[in-house]
Protein backbone atom coordinates (compact mmCIF):
# COMPACT_ATOMS: atom_id res chain seq x y z
CA UNK A 1 0.00 0.00 0.00
CA UNK A 2 1.34 3.46 -0.93
CA UNK A 3 1.75 6.42 1.42
CA UNK A 4 -1.05 8.93 1.82
CA UNK A 5 -0.60 12.28 0.16
CA UNK A 6 -0.98 15.46 2.23
CA UNK A 7 -4.64 16.05 1.31
CA UNK A 8 -5.55 12.43 2.03
CA UNK A 9 -3.76 12.58 5.35
CA UNK A 10 -5.59 15.78 6.36
CA UNK A 11 -8.93 14.26 5.36
CA UNK A 12 -8.25 11.12 7.38
CA UNK A 13 -7.19 13.14 10.42
CA UNK A 14 -10.44 15.08 10.22
CA UNK A 15 -12.54 11.92 10.06
CA UNK A 16 -10.66 10.32 12.96
CA UNK A 17 -10.95 13.47 15.06
CA UNK A 18 -14.73 13.41 14.56
CA UNK A 19 -14.91 9.68 15.26
CA UNK A 20 -12.90 9.94 18.49
CA UNK A 21 -14.61 13.07 19.76
CA UNK A 22 -15.08 12.73 23.52
CA UNK A 23 -12.79 9.67 23.74
CA UNK A 24 -9.78 9.78 26.04
CA UNK A 25 -6.21 9.66 24.70
CA UNK A 26 -5.58 6.33 26.47
CA UNK A 27 -8.62 4.80 24.82
CA UNK A 28 -7.49 6.09 21.42
CA UNK A 29 -4.03 4.57 21.96
CA UNK A 30 -5.64 1.24 22.90
CA UNK A 31 -7.78 1.23 19.75
CA UNK A 32 -4.83 2.13 17.53
CA UNK A 33 -2.65 -0.59 19.08
CA UNK A 34 -5.40 -3.19 18.70
CA UNK A 35 -5.96 -2.15 15.08
CA UNK A 36 -2.25 -2.45 14.26
CA UNK A 37 -2.14 -5.90 15.86
CA UNK A 38 -5.18 -7.04 13.91
CA UNK A 39 -3.88 -5.73 10.58
CA UNK A 40 -0.48 -7.31 11.18
CA UNK A 41 -2.09 -10.65 12.00
CA UNK A 42 -4.32 -10.49 8.92
CA UNK A 43 -1.31 -9.68 6.72
CA UNK A 44 0.63 -12.65 8.14
CA UNK A 45 -2.35 -14.94 7.57
CA UNK A 46 -2.71 -13.75 3.97
CA UNK A 47 0.99 -14.31 3.31
CA UNK A 48 0.81 -17.78 4.84
CA UNK A 49 -2.20 -18.66 2.67
CA UNK A 50 -0.32 -17.47 -0.40
CA UNK A 51 2.71 -19.53 0.62
CA UNK A 52 0.71 -22.72 1.06
CA UNK A 53 -1.37 -22.12 -2.08
CA UNK A 54 1.84 -21.75 -4.10
CA UNK A 55 3.23 -24.99 -2.70
CA UNK A 56 -0.04 -26.81 -3.37
CA UNK A 57 -0.06 -25.51 -6.95
CA UNK A 58 3.44 -26.85 -7.56
CA UNK A 59 2.44 -30.23 -6.14
CA UNK A 60 -0.68 -30.22 -8.34
CA UNK A 61 1.52 -29.55 -11.38
CA UNK A 62 3.68 -32.55 -10.52
CA UNK A 63 0.61 -34.74 -10.07
CA UNK A 64 -1.01 -33.48 -13.27
CA UNK A 65 2.20 -34.29 -15.16
CA UNK A 66 2.09 -37.85 -13.77
CA UNK A 67 5.23 -37.66 -11.65
CA UNK A 68 4.05 -40.44 -9.31
CA UNK A 69 3.59 -42.80 -12.26
CA UNK A 70 6.97 -41.78 -13.69
CA UNK A 71 8.52 -42.57 -10.30
CA UNK A 72 6.79 -45.96 -10.19
CA UNK A 73 4.83 -44.91 -7.10
CA UNK A 74 1.26 -44.62 -5.96
CA UNK A 75 0.08 -41.03 -5.52
CA UNK A 76 0.12 -41.24 -1.70
CA UNK A 77 3.63 -42.68 -1.68
CA UNK A 78 4.88 -39.85 -3.90
CA UNK A 79 3.15 -37.26 -1.70
CA UNK A 80 4.87 -38.85 1.28
CA UNK A 81 8.17 -37.70 -0.25
CA UNK A 82 6.96 -34.21 -1.19
CA UNK A 83 4.57 -33.07 1.53
CA UNK A 84 7.24 -32.79 4.30
CA UNK A 85 8.51 -29.75 2.36
CA UNK A 86 5.23 -27.89 2.87
CA UNK A 87 6.07 -26.31 6.24
CA UNK A 88 9.51 -25.21 4.97
CA UNK A 89 8.24 -23.76 1.69
CA UNK A 90 8.52 -20.02 1.08
CA UNK A 91 7.28 -17.86 -1.80
CA UNK A 92 9.84 -18.12 -4.59
CA UNK A 93 10.91 -21.67 -3.73
CA UNK A 94 10.77 -24.43 -6.33
CA UNK A 95 10.32 -28.14 -5.61
CA UNK A 96 13.07 -30.26 -7.18
CA UNK A 97 12.65 -33.97 -7.92
CA UNK A 98 16.03 -35.76 -7.97
CA UNK A 99 17.05 -37.99 -10.86
CA UNK A 100 17.13 -40.93 -8.43
CA UNK A 101 13.33 -40.69 -8.13
CA UNK A 102 12.38 -39.66 -11.69
CA UNK A 103 14.96 -39.99 -14.45
CA UNK A 104 16.09 -36.94 -16.40
CA UNK A 105 14.63 -38.21 -19.72
CA UNK A 106 11.26 -38.79 -18.03
CA UNK A 107 11.36 -35.35 -16.39
CA UNK A 108 12.11 -33.72 -19.74
CA UNK A 109 9.27 -35.65 -21.38
CA UNK A 110 6.87 -33.96 -18.93
CA UNK A 111 7.98 -30.44 -19.89
CA UNK A 112 5.39 -29.06 -22.31
CA UNK A 113 5.60 -25.84 -24.32
CA UNK A 114 3.99 -24.66 -27.54
CA UNK A 115 2.19 -27.99 -27.73
CA UNK A 116 5.53 -29.80 -27.88
CA UNK A 117 7.12 -32.31 -25.51
CA UNK A 118 10.57 -31.88 -23.99
CA UNK A 119 13.48 -34.11 -24.90
CA UNK A 120 17.05 -34.71 -23.77
CA UNK A 121 19.89 -34.78 -26.29
CA UNK A 122 22.49 -35.72 -23.69
CA UNK A 123 24.45 -38.90 -23.22
CA UNK A 124 23.64 -39.27 -19.55
CA UNK A 125 26.70 -41.45 -19.06
CA UNK A 126 28.92 -38.37 -19.15
CA UNK A 127 26.60 -36.05 -17.17
CA UNK A 128 27.92 -35.43 -13.64
CA UNK A 129 27.58 -32.96 -10.80
CA UNK A 130 30.07 -30.10 -10.86
CA UNK A 131 32.97 -30.32 -8.43
CA UNK A 132 31.84 -29.69 -4.87
CA UNK A 133 28.12 -29.80 -5.68
CA UNK A 134 25.98 -32.09 -3.54
CA UNK A 135 22.20 -32.39 -3.69
CA UNK A 136 19.71 -34.44 -1.64
CA UNK A 137 18.44 -37.81 -2.86
CA UNK A 138 14.89 -36.91 -1.78
CA UNK A 139 12.72 -34.06 -3.13
CA UNK A 140 14.01 -30.71 -1.90
CA UNK A 141 13.60 -26.95 -2.32
CA UNK A 142 15.77 -24.41 -4.08
CA UNK A 143 15.45 -20.87 -2.73
CA UNK A 144 15.99 -17.36 -4.03
CA UNK A 145 16.01 -18.67 -7.59
CA UNK A 146 17.31 -16.52 -10.46
CA UNK A 147 16.43 -18.18 -13.78
CA UNK A 148 19.41 -16.79 -15.69
CA UNK A 149 17.83 -13.66 -17.12
CA UNK A 150 20.18 -11.51 -15.02
CA UNK A 151 23.28 -13.42 -16.19
CA UNK A 152 22.94 -13.34 -19.97
CA UNK A 153 25.95 -12.91 -22.20
CA UNK A 154 28.30 -14.16 -19.46
CA UNK A 155 29.94 -17.57 -19.69
CA UNK A 156 28.89 -20.23 -17.19
CA UNK A 157 32.46 -20.41 -15.87
CA UNK A 158 32.52 -16.67 -15.16
CA UNK A 159 29.05 -16.85 -13.64
CA UNK A 160 30.19 -19.55 -11.23
CA UNK A 161 33.04 -17.29 -10.09
CA UNK A 162 30.54 -14.50 -9.44
CA UNK A 163 28.17 -16.85 -7.64
CA UNK A 164 30.92 -17.93 -5.26
CA UNK A 165 31.55 -14.29 -4.30
CA UNK A 166 27.81 -13.77 -3.82
CA UNK A 167 27.25 -16.95 -1.82
CA UNK A 168 25.03 -18.35 -4.55
CA UNK A 169 24.99 -21.69 -6.40
CA UNK A 170 24.73 -22.55 -10.07
CA UNK A 171 21.74 -24.80 -10.73
CA UNK A 172 22.03 -28.50 -11.56
CA UNK A 173 20.25 -30.30 -14.38
CA UNK A 174 17.28 -31.39 -12.25
CA UNK A 175 16.99 -27.91 -10.72
CA UNK A 176 16.83 -26.32 -14.15
CA UNK A 177 14.21 -28.82 -15.28
CA UNK A 178 12.20 -27.91 -12.17
CA UNK A 179 12.07 -24.28 -13.36
CA UNK A 180 10.70 -25.16 -16.80
CA UNK A 181 8.38 -27.82 -15.39
CA UNK A 182 6.48 -25.09 -13.58
CA UNK A 183 7.26 -22.17 -15.93
CA UNK A 184 8.11 -23.57 -19.38
CA UNK A 185 7.43 -20.17 -20.95
CA UNK A 186 10.74 -19.03 -19.46
CA UNK A 187 12.43 -20.59 -22.51
CA UNK A 188 10.57 -18.19 -24.79
CA UNK A 189 12.61 -15.43 -23.14
CA UNK A 190 16.06 -17.01 -22.86
CA UNK A 191 17.89 -20.32 -22.65
CA UNK A 192 19.21 -21.59 -19.31
CA UNK A 193 22.76 -22.75 -18.54
CA UNK A 194 23.09 -25.15 -15.61
CA UNK A 195 26.67 -25.09 -14.26
CA UNK A 196 25.84 -27.09 -11.14
CA UNK A 197 26.23 -30.05 -13.51
CA UNK A 198 28.99 -30.77 -16.03
CA UNK A 199 28.90 -32.58 -19.34
CA UNK A 200 32.08 -34.24 -20.58
CA UNK A 201 34.23 -31.81 -18.52
CA UNK A 202 34.27 -28.85 -20.96
CA UNK A 203 30.51 -28.33 -21.24
CA UNK A 204 27.50 -27.56 -19.07
CA UNK A 205 23.97 -28.80 -19.72
CA UNK A 206 21.50 -26.18 -20.84
CA UNK A 207 17.77 -25.88 -21.58
CA UNK A 208 16.73 -24.43 -24.90
CA UNK A 209 14.12 -24.55 -27.68
CA UNK A 210 14.86 -26.71 -30.69
CA UNK A 211 12.28 -25.73 -33.29
CA UNK A 212 10.00 -24.71 -30.43
CA UNK A 213 10.55 -28.01 -28.61
CA UNK A 214 12.05 -27.84 -25.10
CA UNK A 215 15.42 -29.54 -25.17
CA UNK A 216 18.20 -30.44 -22.77
CA UNK A 217 21.52 -30.05 -24.58
CA UNK A 218 25.06 -28.97 -23.76
CA UNK A 219 26.97 -25.73 -24.14
CA UNK A 220 30.60 -24.61 -23.84
CA UNK A 221 31.35 -23.73 -20.21
CA UNK A 222 33.40 -20.73 -21.38
CA UNK A 223 30.93 -19.57 -24.06
CA UNK A 224 28.75 -16.46 -23.78
CA UNK A 225 25.79 -15.33 -25.91
CA UNK A 226 22.98 -12.87 -25.32
CA UNK A 227 20.24 -15.48 -25.57
CA UNK A 228 21.85 -17.71 -22.91
CA UNK A 229 21.73 -17.00 -19.17
CA UNK A 230 23.14 -18.96 -16.23
CA UNK A 231 20.67 -19.84 -13.47
CA UNK A 232 21.41 -19.89 -9.74
CA UNK A 233 19.84 -20.17 -6.31
CA UNK A 234 20.57 -18.77 -2.88
CA UNK A 235 20.35 -22.15 -1.17
CA UNK A 236 19.20 -25.72 -1.62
Amino acid sequence: MGKLCKDQRETLIGKLAALFSGVSADEIDEVVTSTKTRLTSEAKEAKNRERLDTFDQQVKTLLDKSYPEAAGMEKDQFLGYVNPLRDKFEIGDIIVIPERIVSIPKQMSMVKLNGKTGYTYLNLGVLTQAEGVETPNAPYLIRDVENGAAMRNTSPDNCVKQFKKQGRFGLTTEEGIAIVTHKPETLNDHYINLPGSRYDSDFVPFLWLDGGRPGLGYFWADGAYSLWGTASCGSR
